[in-house]
């Protein structure tokens, strides 16, 4: 990696630890009823999810003090090999006009890529499937997986949150920055813009409304730069779009369009915002992106795309179980 990591790691290293102390109380409760897939505590490796059902006493200290997300089957799709031999339409949709897609991978695939000797080749089956029969097309996706393997890090996770930490987002600002051709800017100037962007604020981490009314807290990207929102037809937030305008000295005087889920939404255009000169964001994918383009681009210059989907939703919309 050519960023310093620790440098990286500052606005994400006391989150865990807040998070751990808040909820450790309540964690043990929670862990002792019945499991169903989404609620699952996340074993040391060392552990079986057998020995861990059927363990009489809980011990709190033998777990790791986060939860996976397995909603939407993941829990069972990341274990199938993808036997499909198209991209789905909206990766090509992407690469057709010139842009980027990836896959942001579970907190528990980052997890496992942080073991000793842990390698691309440890990924769950479905990911690596996908990466190895498109090489080409998910050479971003494998280029930030193994750099997330590299930083082996504690802080790239966000314990009891299905999203991932500042620390990981920002690597993977660097790597998309490197990818598309910026890799001359400095790594140390990036990292400082990006973090500029952050402000300390309560939270209640989404897995962890499941047994907690408590508010932890942590860094989140500020959205100080938003000129324009829209809000989805009906309420929800798939749909919205928000317009970022950085009136300073971006370094990087140019349009991006970034379409994925909240992730994309409220991790990586606040973020990215401190680098582009526009960056507009939407939660989902529109039907017709050339036409979403043509509709929101305030440049007479082309547009960066980037379209993001999350490892679980990925999985859902291209494999069956």
């Amino acid at each position: 990696m050519s960023f310093n990591l620790s440098l990286i790691e500052k606005y994400s290293s006391g989150d865990n630890l807040r998070s751990f102390l808040l909820y450790k109380p309540e964690l043990a409760q929670y862990s002792s009823q019945d499991l169903r897939e989404k609620d699952l505590i996340m074993l040391p490796l060392s552990r079986s999810m057998n020995s861990r059902k059927s363990a009489k006493h809980f011990n709190d200290s033998n777990y790791l003090p986060f939860l996976s997300n397995g909603s939407n089957n993941y829990g069972l799709l990341r274990g199938l090999a993808s036997t499909t031999q198209e991209l789905p339409s909206f990766a090509s949709q992407a690469f057709s006009m010139g842009g980027n897609f990836f896959v942001m991978p579970e907190a528990q695939t980052v997890y496992e890529l942080q073991r000793a000797g842990a390698t691309l080749g440890d990924l769950p089956l479905a990911l690596s499937s996908w990466i190895d029969n498109f090489s080409d097309q998910f050479s971003l996706t494998r280029i930030f997986l193994e750099s997330l393997s590299e930083a082996n890090s504690m802080h790239l996770l966000r314990w009891f949150d299905s999203h991932l930490s500042m620390t990981a987002y920002t690597i993977f600002c660097h790597v998309y920055l490197k990818f598309i051709g910026y890799g001359h800017l400095s790594s140390t100037l990036v990292t400082q813009l990006l973090h500029d962007s952050l402000l300390f604020r309560s939270y209640t981490p989404d897995l962890a409304v499941r047994f907690s009314e408590k508010q932890s807290s942590a860094f989140f990207p500020t959205t100080g730069l938003v000129v324009q929102r829209k809000a989805s037809s009906d309420g929800s937030l798939r749909g919205s779009y928000l317009m970022y305008l950085n009136q300073g000295s971006p370094l990087i005087d140019r349009e991006l369009f970034l379409f994925g889920d909240s992730h994309s939404f409220s991790g990586m255009a606040p973020l990215l915002s401190q680098i582009f000169r526009q960056v507009h964001v939407f939660w989902g994918l529109p039907e017709d992106f050339s036409e979403f383009i043509d509709k929101h681009s305030v440049s007479s210059h082309p547009p960066h795309l980037l379209v993001e989907c999350c490892e679980r939703f990925f999985l859902k919309n291209t494999q069956s179980a």
